[in-house]
């Protein structure tokens, strides 16, 4: 990334990432890169910015279906449920090391705030 002179980085939610969240947060830190990502475990492990489920409620919302399959219930019949938890994170340390001023706009309208 540093070679190519990246500018900013978006990490997509994907499982791959979601095991390396740390690594990434400081990696993009060390080489002054601002990055977003979709899981707001990215923010709290150092990232600059997340915006999207909350990884804990999401895996317990996870659990309601699994328990109804295991008490008989037929998975065709479970209805598909999209996440009504998105949150934006902003971490203001990780700002502040890469040399960003972040809106008040985004602040205000930011779930959490990491300073």
């Amino acid at each position: 990334m540093f070679a190519a002179r990246v500018e900013a980085l978006i990490l997509f939610p994907s499982p791959k990432f979601f095991v390396h969240l740390a690594e990434f947060a400081r990696m993009t830190t060390e080489q002054q890169i601002p990055a977003i990502s979709g899981f707001t475990d990215f923010a709290r492990a150092g990232g600059f910015l997340s915006y999207g489920p909350d990884s804990k409620k999401t895996w317990r919302y996870a659990a309601i279906p699994v328990d109804k399959i295991f008490k008989g219930a037929s998975p065709a019949d479970i209805p598909v449920e999209q996440s009504d938890n998105i949150n934006l994170v902003v971490n203001l340390q990780t700002a502040r090391a890469l040399g960003l001023i972040v809106p008040h706009a985004l602040l205000v309208s930011a779930n959490e705030v990491i300073d």
